[in-house]
């Protein structure tokens, strides 16, 4: 078994990177077209952040909250680790924006994905977070999904 990790720390910084992702794309389109950052802006960043926080995040999240088991050990992820581990997977997702706005002429919607992407993953962890402050406890999750276990959350000692 691997590291544990905090899924509230580790959703709070994938989302600020979604959003400085969202915010570059949308300057970028701003300054080609600020009509599309504007749609970017306004309408595909509430879209996407609605979408994905109702119909993907919080209920997953909520499921795997029904009865987490007890942390089976005590080793812990450095901080650091999970910035380090999402260098690669986000550098290629900034490529793919940089292909999709090529492509589509539109950076200021790729943007509002993002933006919307990011919002989402910061109302996730503050979802997280309430729980955890609600059970006076901690959250933990094995990065990867756990390759022995089915996936999903544990409960660490009383904070």
């Amino acid at each position: 078994m691997r590291p544990l990790s905090s899924p509230v720390r580790d959703h709070r910084v994938l989302g600020r990177v979604q959003v400085i992702i969202g915010a570059l794309f949308l300057v970028l389109g701003g300054t080609l077209s600020p009509i599309e950052a504007a749609l970017g802006l306004v309408v595909a960043m509430p879209v996407m952040a609605a979408l994905m926080y109702l119909a993907v995040f919080r209920p997953v999240s909520r499921r795997l909250l029904r009865n987490p088991p007890p942390a089976p050990t005590t080793e812990r992820e450095d901080p650091g680790s999970f910035a380090r581990r999402m260098r690669w997977p986000v550098a290629g997702q900034v490529a793919l924006f940089l292909v999709l706005a090529t492509l589509g002429r539109a950076p200021g919607l790729v943007g509002g994905i993002a933006l919307g992407l990011g919002v989402a993953l910061i109302l996730t962890a503050r979802l997280l977070e309430r729980w955890e402050n609600e059970h006076e406890v901690g959250l933990l999750y094995e990065p990867g999904g756990g390759r022995r276990q089915r996936g999903g959350y544990y409960v660490a000692r009383a904070r």
